[in-house]
């Protein structure tokens, strides 16, 4: 089994990138870069490949299961333009339509199901995420955006923790204090602060935020934006540590 499996997902800008500036041993950490346009916004040591067909992810997780390759954690950043990649390659150019969505489909859950739950280190992958309304619920919900049959339940349903990156006014967040909320010098000069949201409020019942029971108390909602300091506590939460 994976020894963790983190969803970070929210709108472009809130964070997800940089939170894994303080990622230790980076040098140990494969890096999967999905928007072949995009640099890490942050200095890094990871092993950074590029990425123009998610196939290549696939074939590359299966590559350090087998050789069983001291890899300590894997990122992919993002599964939205990884499986949009899918849909534009093996998907929207195919002549059999009804059959590449199948593969579109099964590709992602072959990933998780299959590569990701025999890798043994911790696998982090972020997300793009887009609010609609939806007129079954009468209300608003915040989504990973995806085709096929995976849109039903969303990509979301395969993860135990999923994390919203969000960048929030600073009396919001200091209502909630925590050991893992700070607030910088810098961060009151421009009054927002980047955020991990970790529990459902009464304003986000639309969004896909989760975790295990019990892993989150109510003060730590709103938690700094920092990977590093979230594997730390899952660690401890988990008695690994």
């Amino acid at each position: 089994m994976a020894k963790r499996l983190i969803l970070i997902s929210g709108e472009t800008g809130a964070g997800k990138s940089t939170s894994l500036e303080n990622i230790p041993n980076q040098e140990n950490w494969v890096y999967f870069n999905c928007d072949a346009g995009k640099e890490i916004p942050f200095r890094h040591k990871f092993q950074e490949h590029k990425i123009s067909d998610p196939k290549v992810i696939f074939n590359s997780i299966h590559s350090i299961n087998e050789k069983q390759l001291p890899i300590e954690g894997i990122i992919i950043d993002t599964i939205t333009f990884m499986m949009d990649q899918f849909k534009s390659k093996h998907v929207l150019t195919s002549a059999d339509g009804f059959g590449a969505w199948e593969q579109y489909g099964e590709f992602f859950r072959n990933l998780i199901q299959d590569k990701v739950v025999n890798y043994p280190g911790t696998v982090i992958m972020t997300a793009h995420t887009e609010t609609i309304f939806d007129k079954e619920a009468r209300a608003k919900v915040t989504r990973i955006p995806v085709s096929g049959s995976l849109a039903k339940n969303g990509l979301e349903a395969f993860f135990t923790i999923n994390l919203s990156a969000k960048k929030l006014p600073i009396d919001e967040v200091e209502k909630y204090k925590n050991p893992l909320l700070t607030v910088t010098e810098d961060e009151r000069l421009t009054g927002v602060k980047n955020v991990f949201q970790t529990r459902l409020t009464p304003d986000t019942i639309g969004e896909r935020i989760r975790s295990p029971k019990g892993m989150w108390a109510p003060e730590f909602t709103y938690i700094d934006n920092d990977i590093a300091k979230v594997m730390e506590y899952l660690d401890q939460y988990y008695g690994t540590k």
